[in-house]
């Protein structure tokens, strides 16, 4: 019997790109723009939010204001 996987397993070839893109494509429509040298760090400048992703994690510098609007964004 043979299967075909339908979305990315968490540990097979192809995950980590896919969450890549998925969340790629999600911070380009919050506004954010990604880094030129790195394809993981993004920026927005109207809330001058600065977002490094490494893996499944976020690390996310900005004012409390700001950081609570990605907040409710990721969260919806």
């Amino acid at each position: 019997m043979c299967g075909e996987l339908g979305k990315s397993l968490y540990g097979t070839r192809d995950a980590s790109q896919n969450e890549e893109e998925e969340y790629g494509s999600t911070m380009l429509k919050f506004g954010f723009t990604k880094g030129l040298a790195s394809p993981c760090v993004f920026y927005n400048e109207k809330r001058n939010l600065r977002v490094v992703v490494h893996g499944d994690d976020f690390t996310i510098l900005g004012w409390a204001n700001d950081l609570d609007w990605f907040k409710e964004r990721i969260t919806d």
